[in-house]
């Protein structure tokens, strides 16, 4: 499946400085979690040691944030499907 990223995660991308090529890593090394939010299902990716968290529903990157904190992980972990 082809990853595409849409127009907010490119800008969150820009704005935190986190790379495409850095994003499509943390998705393919990292385990995934489903979570629920703001009414829709997806999948988090977290690199722990970046801190660096990935939000993707269906085959598109909704965002990407950086300086994550493991509290916010197990937030979004508690927000199950």
């Amino acid at each position: 499946m082809k990853i595409r990223f849409s127009d907010h995660s490119l800008l969150r991308m820009r704005e935190r400085g986190v790379s495409r090529e850095l994003a499509l890593q943390i998705l393919e090394n990292a385990i995934p979690f489903r979570y629920v939010h703001a009414g829709s299902e997806k999948e988090g990716y977290h690199d722990a040691q970046r801190r660096i968290f990935v939000s993707v529903a269906g085959d598109t990157v909704t965002t990407v944030m950086a300086g994550v904190s493991e509290q916010y992980i197990e937030g979004l972990r508690k927000k199950v499907v």
